[in-house]
Protein backbone atom coordinates (compact mmCIF):
# COMPACT_ATOMS: atom_id res chain seq x y z
CA UNK A 1 0.00 0.00 0.00
CA UNK A 2 1.31 3.43 -0.98
CA UNK A 3 0.06 6.71 0.45
CA UNK A 4 0.20 10.26 -0.86
CA UNK A 5 -0.21 12.81 1.94
CA UNK A 6 -0.62 16.55 1.42
CA UNK A 7 -1.08 18.83 4.44
CA UNK A 8 -1.58 22.59 4.65
CA UNK A 9 1.43 24.26 6.27
CA UNK A 10 -0.76 25.62 9.09
CA UNK A 11 -1.73 22.07 10.11
CA UNK A 12 1.62 20.28 9.83
CA UNK A 13 1.28 19.32 13.50
CA UNK A 14 -1.58 16.99 12.49
CA UNK A 15 0.59 14.96 10.10
CA UNK A 16 0.66 11.84 12.29
CA UNK A 17 -3.13 11.81 12.53
CA UNK A 18 -3.60 12.43 8.79
CA UNK A 19 -1.09 9.73 7.86
CA UNK A 20 -2.93 7.22 10.05
CA UNK A 21 -6.37 7.77 8.48
CA UNK A 22 -6.39 4.69 6.22
CA UNK A 23 -5.83 2.51 9.29
CA UNK A 24 -7.87 4.37 11.92
CA UNK A 25 -10.79 6.02 10.11
CA UNK A 26 -13.26 3.18 10.72
CA UNK A 27 -12.79 3.28 14.50
CA UNK A 28 -12.60 7.03 15.13
CA UNK A 29 -14.99 9.95 15.45
CA UNK A 30 -18.70 10.46 14.95
CA UNK A 31 -20.43 9.56 11.70
CA UNK A 32 -22.22 12.56 10.14
CA UNK A 33 -23.15 10.89 6.87
CA UNK A 34 -22.84 7.37 5.51
CA UNK A 35 -23.74 6.51 1.94
CA UNK A 36 -21.56 6.25 -1.13
CA UNK A 37 -19.01 8.22 0.90
CA UNK A 38 -18.55 8.46 4.66
CA UNK A 39 -18.19 11.76 6.53
CA UNK A 40 -17.04 11.92 10.14
CA UNK A 41 -16.33 14.54 12.77
CA UNK A 42 -13.05 13.76 14.54
CA UNK A 43 -11.46 15.89 17.26
CA UNK A 44 -7.66 15.85 17.39
CA UNK A 45 -5.69 17.83 19.99
CA UNK A 46 -8.76 19.96 20.67
CA UNK A 47 -9.36 20.73 16.98
CA UNK A 48 -12.57 19.50 15.37
CA UNK A 49 -11.97 18.15 11.88
CA UNK A 50 -14.34 16.92 9.20
CA UNK A 51 -12.97 13.88 7.37
CA UNK A 52 -14.58 12.58 4.20
CA UNK A 53 -13.64 9.17 2.84
CA UNK A 54 -14.63 8.76 -0.79
CA UNK A 55 -15.94 5.39 -1.83
CA UNK A 56 -13.57 2.99 -3.50
CA UNK A 57 -13.66 3.67 -7.25
CA UNK A 58 -14.69 0.93 -9.63
CA UNK A 59 -12.14 -0.40 -12.12
CA UNK A 60 -12.60 2.26 -14.81
CA UNK A 61 -12.60 5.10 -12.28
CA UNK A 62 -9.52 3.62 -10.63
CA UNK A 63 -7.62 3.81 -13.91
CA UNK A 64 -8.82 7.36 -14.51
CA UNK A 65 -7.88 8.64 -11.03
CA UNK A 66 -4.53 6.86 -11.16
CA UNK A 67 -3.35 8.12 -14.54
CA UNK A 68 -5.56 10.78 -16.11
CA UNK A 69 -7.46 12.93 -13.58
CA UNK A 70 -7.03 14.18 -10.04
CA UNK A 71 -8.75 12.24 -7.28
CA UNK A 72 -11.87 13.68 -5.66
CA UNK A 73 -9.91 14.31 -2.47
CA UNK A 74 -7.20 16.27 -4.28
CA UNK A 75 -9.78 18.35 -6.13
CA UNK A 76 -11.68 19.04 -2.89
CA UNK A 77 -8.46 20.29 -1.30
CA UNK A 78 -7.30 22.43 -4.23
CA UNK A 79 -10.73 23.82 -5.06
CA UNK A 80 -11.47 24.81 -1.44
CA UNK A 81 -8.36 26.98 -1.42
CA UNK A 82 -9.16 28.49 -4.79
CA UNK A 83 -12.77 29.28 -3.86
CA UNK A 84 -11.68 31.01 -0.66
CA UNK A 85 -9.15 33.05 -2.65
CA UNK A 86 -12.03 34.15 -4.88
CA UNK A 87 -14.00 35.29 -1.83
CA UNK A 88 -16.39 32.35 -1.41
CA UNK A 89 -17.15 30.81 1.96
CA UNK A 90 -16.11 27.16 2.10
CA UNK A 91 -14.54 25.11 4.93
CA UNK A 92 -10.78 25.60 5.31
CA UNK A 93 -8.84 22.75 3.69
CA UNK A 94 -6.46 20.88 6.02
CA UNK A 95 -5.16 17.83 4.14
CA UNK A 96 -5.86 15.01 1.73
CA UNK A 97 -4.67 11.43 1.52
CA UNK A 98 -4.65 9.02 -1.42
CA UNK A 99 -4.17 5.30 -0.95
CA UNK A 100 -3.01 3.08 -3.78
CA UNK A 101 -2.72 -0.68 -4.11
CA UNK A 102 0.05 -1.28 -6.61
CA UNK A 103 -0.67 1.59 -9.01
CA UNK A 104 -4.45 1.90 -8.62
CA UNK A 105 -6.26 4.32 -6.34
CA UNK A 106 -8.36 2.55 -3.71
CA UNK A 107 -9.50 5.18 -1.18
CA UNK A 108 -8.97 8.89 -0.71
CA UNK A 109 -9.64 11.18 2.25
CA UNK A 110 -10.27 14.93 2.47
CA UNK A 111 -9.81 16.75 5.79
CA UNK A 112 -11.22 20.21 6.49
CA UNK A 113 -12.37 22.43 9.31
CA UNK A 114 -16.12 22.31 10.05
CA UNK A 115 -18.92 24.66 9.04
CA UNK A 116 -21.86 24.01 11.35
CA UNK A 117 -24.42 26.07 9.46
CA UNK A 118 -27.52 24.14 8.25
CA UNK A 119 -28.02 23.20 4.60
CA UNK A 120 -30.49 25.07 2.42
CA UNK A 121 -32.38 21.82 1.85
CA UNK A 122 -33.91 22.28 5.32
CA UNK A 123 -35.26 25.68 4.33
CA UNK A 124 -36.10 25.41 0.64
CA UNK A 125 -37.06 21.79 0.03
CA UNK A 126 -40.67 22.44 1.05
CA UNK A 127 -43.81 23.80 -0.66
CA UNK A 128 -43.73 27.08 1.30
CA UNK A 129 -40.08 27.86 0.53
CA UNK A 130 -38.86 31.39 1.27
CA UNK A 131 -38.99 33.56 -1.84
CA UNK A 132 -36.68 36.06 -0.12
CA UNK A 133 -34.03 33.37 0.33
CA UNK A 134 -34.47 32.10 -3.24
CA UNK A 135 -34.02 35.63 -4.62
CA UNK A 136 -30.77 36.10 -2.71
CA UNK A 137 -29.58 32.64 -3.70
CA UNK A 138 -30.28 33.44 -7.36
CA UNK A 139 -28.23 36.62 -7.02
CA UNK A 140 -25.40 34.67 -5.35
CA UNK A 141 -25.25 31.99 -8.06
CA UNK A 142 -25.61 34.50 -10.90
CA UNK A 143 -22.70 36.45 -9.43
CA UNK A 144 -20.69 33.24 -9.07
CA UNK A 145 -21.24 32.29 -12.71
CA UNK A 146 -20.34 35.81 -13.79
CA UNK A 147 -17.11 35.43 -11.74
CA UNK A 148 -16.14 32.26 -13.59
CA UNK A 149 -17.21 29.51 -11.18
CA UNK A 150 -19.31 26.51 -12.26
CA UNK A 151 -20.18 24.32 -9.28
CA UNK A 152 -20.98 21.09 -11.07
CA UNK A 153 -22.88 19.63 -8.10
CA UNK A 154 -25.06 22.55 -7.11
CA UNK A 155 -27.71 21.07 -4.83
CA UNK A 156 -29.42 22.45 -1.76
CA UNK A 157 -27.62 20.02 0.55
CA UNK A 158 -24.23 21.37 -0.52
CA UNK A 159 -25.08 25.02 0.22
CA UNK A 160 -25.06 26.09 3.87
CA UNK A 161 -26.64 29.29 5.09
CA UNK A 162 -26.98 31.79 7.89
CA UNK A 163 -29.50 34.63 8.11
CA UNK A 164 -29.73 37.76 10.23
CA UNK A 165 -32.81 39.47 11.66
CA UNK A 166 -33.21 41.55 8.50
CA UNK A 167 -33.40 38.41 6.32
CA UNK A 168 -29.98 38.94 4.78
CA UNK A 169 -28.61 35.51 3.86
CA UNK A 170 -25.00 34.38 3.73
CA UNK A 171 -24.13 31.19 1.85
CA UNK A 172 -21.32 28.67 2.19
CA UNK A 173 -20.29 25.86 -0.14
CA UNK A 174 -19.29 22.29 0.66
CA UNK A 175 -18.56 19.23 -1.48
CA UNK A 176 -16.93 21.33 -4.20
CA UNK A 177 -14.73 18.71 -5.90
CA UNK A 178 -16.82 18.90 -9.10
CA UNK A 179 -16.36 22.64 -9.52
CA UNK A 180 -14.88 24.14 -12.68
CA UNK A 181 -13.27 27.52 -12.99
CA UNK A 182 -14.50 28.91 -16.28
CA UNK A 183 -17.09 31.37 -17.53
CA UNK A 184 -20.14 29.27 -18.39
CA UNK A 185 -22.11 29.57 -21.59
CA UNK A 186 -25.85 30.10 -21.23
CA UNK A 187 -26.46 26.37 -21.59
CA UNK A 188 -23.73 25.48 -19.09
CA UNK A 189 -25.13 27.97 -16.58
CA UNK A 190 -28.62 26.51 -16.87
CA UNK A 191 -27.34 22.94 -16.55
CA UNK A 192 -25.49 23.97 -13.40
CA UNK A 193 -28.44 25.59 -11.67
CA UNK A 194 -31.01 22.87 -12.46
CA UNK A 195 -29.21 20.57 -10.01
CA UNK A 196 -30.59 22.70 -7.19
CA UNK A 197 -33.97 21.00 -7.33
CA UNK A 198 -36.02 18.68 -9.53
CA UNK A 199 -39.20 20.38 -8.31
CA UNK A 200 -40.71 22.32 -11.22
CA UNK A 201 -42.32 25.01 -9.04
CA UNK A 202 -39.06 25.78 -7.28
CA UNK A 203 -37.01 25.60 -10.48
CA UNK A 204 -39.23 27.94 -12.46
CA UNK A 205 -39.25 30.44 -9.59
CA UNK A 206 -35.48 30.26 -9.22
CA UNK A 207 -34.78 30.39 -12.97
CA UNK A 208 -36.89 33.52 -13.35
CA UNK A 209 -35.05 35.28 -10.53
CA UNK A 210 -31.69 34.13 -11.93
CA UNK A 211 -32.69 35.51 -15.35
CA UNK A 212 -33.41 38.92 -13.83
CA UNK A 213 -29.94 38.95 -12.23
CA UNK A 214 -28.28 38.11 -15.55
CA UNK A 215 -30.44 40.41 -17.65
CA UNK A 216 -31.88 37.44 -19.55
CA UNK A 217 -35.40 37.02 -20.89
CA UNK A 218 -37.60 35.84 -18.00
CA UNK A 219 -39.94 33.41 -19.79
CA UNK A 220 -37.29 32.01 -22.12
CA UNK A 221 -34.98 31.23 -19.19
CA UNK A 222 -37.73 29.49 -17.24
CA UNK A 223 -38.64 27.38 -20.27
CA UNK A 224 -35.03 26.49 -21.04
CA UNK A 225 -34.40 25.52 -17.40
CA UNK A 226 -37.23 22.96 -17.49
CA UNK A 227 -35.92 21.65 -20.84
CA UNK A 228 -32.42 21.37 -19.38
CA UNK A 229 -33.82 19.44 -16.40
CA UNK A 230 -35.53 16.98 -18.75
CA UNK A 231 -32.26 16.44 -20.66
CA UNK A 232 -30.36 15.95 -17.40
CA UNK A 233 -32.80 13.35 -16.09
CA UNK A 234 -32.76 11.47 -19.40
CA UNK A 235 -28.94 11.38 -19.41
CA UNK A 236 -28.93 9.96 -15.92
CA UNK A 237 -31.53 7.35 -16.84
CA UNK A 238 -29.33 6.18 -19.73
CA UNK A 239 -26.17 6.30 -17.64
CA UNK A 240 -27.77 4.20 -14.90
CA UNK A 241 -28.95 1.69 -17.52
CA UNK A 242 -25.39 1.37 -18.85
CA UNK A 243 -23.99 0.93 -15.33
CA UNK A 244 -26.55 -1.79 -14.62
CA UNK A 245 -25.66 -3.56 -17.88
CA UNK A 246 -21.95 -3.46 -16.96
CA UNK A 247 -22.66 -4.71 -13.45
CA UNK A 248 -21.50 -1.44 -11.87
CA UNK A 249 -24.87 -0.70 -10.27
CA UNK A 250 -27.66 -2.87 -8.94
CA UNK A 251 -31.01 -2.69 -10.73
Amino acid sequence: MAKKIIISADYEHLREFVASLPETFDTMGTVLYEGRNVVKSITVDGVELIVKRYRRPHFIQGISYSYFTSSKAERAYVYARRLRELGFSTPREVAYVEVKSRTFLTYSYFVSLPDHRPPLSQLLRRPDFSRVCVAQLAEFIASSHASGVIYGDLNLTNILYSVDNDEHYQFGLIDTNRARFAYPSRRQALEDLIRLSYDHDFLTCFAGLYAECRGWNFERTRREAIEALARFQERHRRYDAIKCALGLKKK
